[in-house]
């Protein structure tokens, strides 16, 4: 996660009164310390539900969209462009395109390292949508297949 989106989802659970100031202070504390996501921080900690913190990263980051179907229909021609191997190392899917950008189901769209890394393969803009890691999963094996 860039310092920036660190700074975006500590104020947005600041905001809605998720944590206290003490709660974001010691997981950025850990997160300096660990290298770990802070989303996963706050998780170990407690301070956070999961559910409360994929509904609020789907909100803040996409404007209310989350992947919820695992029905979805991913054109052919977009899954011939992402590698199975990315799709399992990673745990995202490929969903569609829009503009020229690569939309990506991921159970976190704030993972800059990812998204940065997907942008380099593909030569082209991405973004990250919410989706849950069961959703995530089901998708990659029904247009992909089971790793190994």
């Amino acid at each position: 996660m860039s310092e920036a989106e660190v700074k975006l989802l500590g104020d947005t659970l600041l905001k809605r009164k998720l944590i206290t100031e003490a709660q974001l202070s010691r997981a950025l504390d850990l997160q300096q310390a660990l290298g770990k996501p802070l989303a996963q921080i706050l998780l170990d900690l407690g301070y956070v539900e999961k559910a409360q913190l994929e509904r609020m990263l789907g909100t803040e980051t996409n404007g209310n969209e989350e992947i919820t179907s695992s029905g979805l229909s991913v054109p052919p021609a977009l899954l011939k462009r992402i590698p199975a191997s990315v799709a399992h190392t990673y745990q995202v899917m490929p969903i569609r395109e829009e503009n020229g950008r690569v939309v990506f189901a991921m159970a976190d769209p704030f993972n800059i390292r990812v998204l940065d890394d997907l942008r380099f393969r593909l030569g082209a803009a991405v973004r990250g949508v919410q989706a849950k890691e069961e959703v995530i999963q089901q998708l990659i094996e029904v247009h992909y297949g089971s790793k190994g």
